[in-house]
């Protein structure tokens, strides 16, 4: 009997018992590395993706036709939002305006390994995608580090590549003056290590120095004296040659450079004048001084108080402007600007200029200027309307100024300079004669064809309609895109302006661009768009000044 019983209790005891199932995997995978880590990167990148699972190679796919594509590399573009749409429906649509970049992928465990087909385009913005249907072994899906399923994105921007050499102001048809003192190369990025040993002239010549710009784009060399006129030999075919030992700041090696130049028999002997200016434009604490001149040439100012010396009050001496190489669109015979910021100046004080240039054979012209600078009227632009709700937009289009100070300004003559003004390629608009700008006032600038009815302006709105679009004293037509606005009294100087990477791009219709007081200051943060529940408010307060921006 006992030993029934105790068979019958083991029976039981293994009949109970079942085998352990395994626990399922619900460990999603993340991403918890990338290399490169530094947000710039080689134009030959490779990216290590690391994520915290093993993942499933099938989910992995760069094909952007296919219909389980999961790693995108793009651009960066306007049309990324769009795409990031069809990345998450596939495939991609082919309307897009970026193609994705070919990669190839290799999916190692918990690696993924993504690899551009070719050399990424330089000093370009991209975004790398990850699709959240790359998944495990377990199909657990790509999460954020929330534990939320989600893409993973990865912004990135690539360095100047391999550094080259872009431009040599010797590398062309015509024959350079045996006299020529200084050549310039010009890089397409920074460089390093450009000396007398990795910078060559064939046959041998004597150079005094090799001079790089604050930039390290641009290497001038300067060559010493020969005999008479000469410094390199007459009819004669040289080498300027940059060896690979040259580098960018990332240690990538110069494409090895070379460029063939022939001396002409005769000396370049034309003096190089300064034919307009200098003109000094004084601000409140800034200058600008402009002056042209005859021939291609560097661009330096000395400058100092009135009686003193020229020191450039302590800074580095002498101030350096881009050398003006290119002639003046039309100018004939050719006329060369050069353009010189000062900064840092005293208000209510007088200053002494000298201008330099020197030509590539070494002539150098000077000139002296004279300015004052003096506190600047109390006017702004204080409201842009380039998008009317108009039936035209010239019916609706204006910019409304206002005095802000206490005092009554003569703006007559001042200038409207939209987009650069007439010489930097857009529009200068001169307002008339005679007007006088109260304290607390405002002026609507606008064209002839300016509908005052549509914003119901008051007989006591000043507004003044410039006759035409075109020619003297014409209104400026406004796009709708950020242009930078200047406003410049009759004496040149500037007074107020506009961004042209203003906070709010004016391309909603029917809504102006307000300054948010008569008095902030010219930066974006000081405008917005007005209030769309107030509208556009020319000739009275900026609706943002009464209600904030939206």
């Amino acid at each position: 009997m006992r030993l029934v019983i105790a068979h019958v209790v083991v029976v039981l005891a293994l009949s109970g018992c079942k085998p352990a199932e395994p626990e399922k995997d619900r460990t999603a995978p993340r991403v918890i590395a990338v290399e490169p880590s530094d947000p710039v990167v080689p134009v030959d990148v490779a990216f290590v993706i690391t994520v915290s699972e093993d993942l499933l190679a099938t989910t992995v796919d760069a094909d952007p036709t296919s219909q389980t594509v999961t790693v995108v590399l793009v651009p960066r573009a306007a049309t990324l939002d769009a795409l990031i749409t069809d990345f998450n429906s596939p495939p991609l649509a082919d309307s897009r305006q970026d193609e994705p970049v070919p990669v190839d992928v290799d999916a190692d465990g918990a690696a993924l390994v993504i690899t551009p087909l070719a050399p990424l385009e330089p000093r370009t913005a991209y975004v790398l995608l990850l699709g959240s249907d790359i998944t495990d072994a377990a199909s657990n899906p790509l999460v954020d580090g929330s534990g939320l399923k989600a893409l993973f994105r990865y912004d990135f921007e690539t360095d100047g590549g391999q550094p080259t050499v872009t431009d040599v102001d010797v590398d062309g048809p015509g024959l350079v003056a045996p006299n020529r003192r200084r050549l310039v190369i010009t890089f397409n990025q920074p460089v390093q290590n450009v000396g007398n040993d990795t910078l060559t002239l064939t046959p041998a010549a004597p150079i005094d120095a090799i001079l790089a710009n604050e930039a390290r784009t641009e290497v001038t060399v300067l060559i010493g004296a020969g005999e008479g006129c000469n410094r390199l030999a007459p009819s004669t075919t040289y080498t300027l040659a940059v060896s690979a030992a040259v580098v960018g700041d990332t240690g990538q090696a110069l494409a090895p450079f070379s460029a063939d130049f022939t001396t002409g028999a005769a000396c370049d002997a034309a003096p190089n004048l300064i034919v307009d200016g200098p003109d000094a434009i004084p601000g409140e604490v800034a200058a600008s001084v402009r002056f042209e001149t005859t021939k291609a040439s560097t661009t330096e100012v000395r400058f100092g108080l009135s009686g003193g010396p020229l020191d450039c009050l302590g800074a580095a001496c002498p101030v350096l402007g881009t050398p003006a190489r290119a002639a003046i669109a039309g100018s004939s015979p050719p006329r060369f600007l050069h353009s010189v910021e000062l900064a840092g100046l005293a208000l209510d004080s007088s200053y002494d200029v000298v201008v330099s240039a020197e030509d590539d054979v070494g002539n150098t012209a000077t000139a002296p200027v004279s300015f004052i600078t003096a506190p600047l009227p109390k006017v702004a632009i204080n409201e842009v309307m380039a998008n009317p709700s108009t039936s035209s937009e010239a019916t609706g289009e204006y910019v409304e100024l206002v005095n802000f100070g206490d005092v009554v300004v003569d703006i007559s003559g001042w200038l409207l300079l939209v987009d650069g003004g007439d010489e930097g390629g857009g529009c200068t608009a001169e307002l008339p004669e005679a007007i006088g700008l109260a304290p607390g006032a405002f002026l609507v600038v606008a064209g002839v064809n300016f509908d005052e009815e549509h914003y119901a302006l008051g007989g006591d709105v000043a507004v003044v309609q410039l006759a035409s679009q075109s020619g003297a004293n014409a209104m400026c037509g406004l796009v709708n895109d950020p242009k930078p606005f200047l406003l410049a009294d009759s004496d040149g100087r500037p007074v107020s302006t506009v961004s042209s990477h203003a906070s709010t791009d004016p391309k909603e219709n029917g809504l102006s661009v307000e300054r948010i007081a008569p008095d902030a200051a010219d930066v974006d943060e000081s405008f917005c768009l007005c209030k769309a529940s107030i509208g556009p408010t020319p000739g009275r307060a900026n609706s943002v000044t009464i209600g904030g921006c939206d």
